[in-house]
């Protein structure tokens, strides 16, 4: 909850209509503007109400929301190349294959490689169109 109130993360829960329960969550993390536009996204579903397409729905939502409402140009989620649920939910939302991130995080005491799922909005071009160039 601490990270999700920082300016550079936002947090998404996917709850069923019905009953608010919630099923899974997102997060946009390492929100970055100016000549970036681009945020990391994780998500994870709780196990009982995976293969219903609540995930799908709620990823595609989380989408939207970032390349509409929060002008982002670029989306990255990494996987773990034996993730083959969550590789499958990218692809279904619009993702698609960028290549490996060797060595990209470092967990359950060993660094693992990724795979770099990619999202882009092509519009996001045109909100920086007409203003100031940015230097790096």
């Amino acid at each position: 909850m601490r990270r999700i109130r920082r300016t550079d993360h936002e947090g998404f829960v996917c709850c069923l209509r019905d009953s608010e329960q919630i099923v899974g969550v997102f997060n946009l993390n390492n929100i970055l503007k100016n000549v970036y536009m681009s945020a990391s996204i994780g998500y994870y579903a709780f196990s009982e109400f995976s293969g219903n397409g609540f995930m799908t729905e709620g990823l595609n939502l989380v989408k939207r929301i970032a390349f509409e409402n929060m002008s982002l140009h670029r989306l990255e989620a990494a996987i773990q190349p034996d993730n083959l649920p969550s590789k499958a939910l990218a692809k279904r939302c619009g993702f698609e294959y960028e290549g490996i991130a060797k060595e990209y995080l470092f967990l359950n005491g060993r660094w693992c490689d990724h795979e770099r799922w990619v999202a882009l909005d092509s519009r996001a071009h045109s909100l920086l169109l007409g203003t100031e160039s940015y230097g790096i």
